[in-house]
């Protein structure tokens, strides 16, 4: 097996714990179904649904935020979750907008402000501390949240940066199955809109011949939230470009090898992020999409204390981050 990860590098770290979590799910303590409102300038008060953990006498929550495509299902948000009860905090694993597929809306990169109505949200309210850890895309957005400033720190992991070059990168040849996988979830979002048969401003045509993730973006994401195209889009939300903006301690961890998120499309925007005050940036040599090699360490790269996983070491910056202020 050794001999094969090698090989395969970047590619077996992001497939086989996907495929190892289809027959054996991380373990987690069931969770209570809840709801929030976010406001959409066109459609008005949306819910966004996720699932709450909460740790007996935990005074900090840690909100989960999936990739795109994924949702509660992603087995990654499990991981995080259980990493969160494990080291003290409560936990909220977050659907975006549309992801619970009940037909309301979908979500985009840019849609910080959903997740910032969650964090403002008088349910979290007895929480003195709120961090955020968002995965790929979900990464993104969980950047675009912690702007507004009521996260004390966010995690971001594997996540894109310059959404021009990952949106190219992503649909270059070799990223046909991933891609495939990636915009099937998209298109069940669309499907469950259509299903509620209600107004919508946007007529969505043939998504369904839809093969690329810039031309998802150029036909569904552009004209539902009033981008000229895909490429005004990217400038309009990218944070590459942005991450000085945050002024909460925030934390970026990307694979060199993940085949999805390539290292050249984050590659400038990490340097530029890696001399900013409140930037923290780590680049594994091993590991893949949301998928890390069990023996990597953040903490190798002098951030955090040693964990049993990147998510334990993750949650240990959340906890030194809070000591230090």
């Amino acid at each position: 097996m050794g001999t094969l990860a090698a090989k395969l590098g970047g590619h077996y770290w992001t497939l086989v714990p996907h495929l190892r979590s289809r027959l054996r799910p991380t373990k987690l303590p069931a969770g209570e179904p809840v709801q929030f409102l976010t406001q959409d300038a066109d459609l008005g008060a949306l819910s966004l649904t996720g699932e709450m953990h909460v740790k007996p006498g935990a005074d900090d929550l840690v909100v989960v935020v999936h990739g795109l495509g994924g949702g509660l299902a992603s087995d990654y948000t499990r991981r995080a979750a259980a990493a969160a009860l494990r080291e003290g905090f409560s936990c909220l694993r977050l659907a975006m907008r549309g992801a619970d597929r009940r037909g309301d809306d979908f979500y985009h990169a840019g849609l910080g402000e959903d997740i910032d109505a969650v964090l403002r949200s008088k349910a979290l309210a007895r929480y003195e501390r709120r961090f955020l850890i968002g995965y790929s895309l979900g990464g993104h957005v969980s950047l675009q949240a912690a702007r507004h400033g009521h996260a004390n720190a966010v995690a971001a992991l594997c996540a894109p940066l310059d959404l021009h070059l990952a949106a190219d990168h992503f649909d270059s040849p070799a990223m046909i199955p991933y891609r495939g996988h990636v915009l099937s979830g998209l298109k069940e979002m669309v499907r469950a809109i259509r299903l509620r048969r209600r107004p919508y401003p946007l007529h969505f045509g043939n998504f369904e011949a839809i093969h690329s993730l810039r031309e998802w973006d150029r036909k569904i994401v552009a004209p539902r939230f009033g981008f000229a195209d895909e490429n005004a889009y990217y400038d309009a939300v990218a944070m590459g470009a942005r991450i000085g903006e945050l002024t909460v301690p925030s934390l970026i961890v990307n694979t060199r090898h993940d085949p999805m998120v390539s290292d050249g499309s984050v590659n400038a925007s990490l340097i530029g992020a890696a001399s900013l005050p409140n930037c923290t940036v780590v680049r594994l040599e091993r590991g893949g999409h949301v998928g890390f090699h069990p023996e990597s360490s953040l903490s190798d790269h002098g951030v955090g204390e040693r964990g049993p996983s990147i998510e334990s070491e993750v949650m240990r910056w959340f906890t030194a981050s809070r000591r230090s202020k």
